[in-house]
């Protein structure tokens, strides 16, 4: 039996051993820098997002807080027409004692 051989479906030899380990090699070698340094950039942008959120909630805490001591420490009217103010706890506190008495 003769076998027809299509030309134009090319050699079948296997490729030689010694390229296709260097082939390999470079490759996975190239993998792997790929990997750690996506590994180290993605590291990298999340601790400082992390950082940068960390500071920004600081500051407003920091201006909660600044109201807040305001709050406590100043005189407001806060219903002018019913005649209602807001006045400092520690002058509050003093005022429910002269008025209800220490509790003795």
């Amino acid at each position: 039996m003769s076998e027809a051989i299509d030309a134009s479906r090319g050699d079948y030899d296997d490729p030689l051993a010694t390229p296709t380990y260097i082939l390999g090699l470079v490759g996975t070698v190239i993998l792997i820098a790929t990997v750690v340094l996506v590994h180290t950039l993605s590291n990298n942008t999340g601790q400082s997002m992390q950082d940068e959120a960390l500071e920004r909630d600081y500051f407003e805490i920091e201006q909660v807080r600044a109201r807040q001591q305001e709050q406590l420490s100043s005189t407001v009217w806060t219903i002018q027409e019913e005649d209602r103010a807001s006045i400092p706890i520690q002058q509050g506190m003093e005022r429910v004692i002269e008025q209800y008495g220490n509790g003795n």
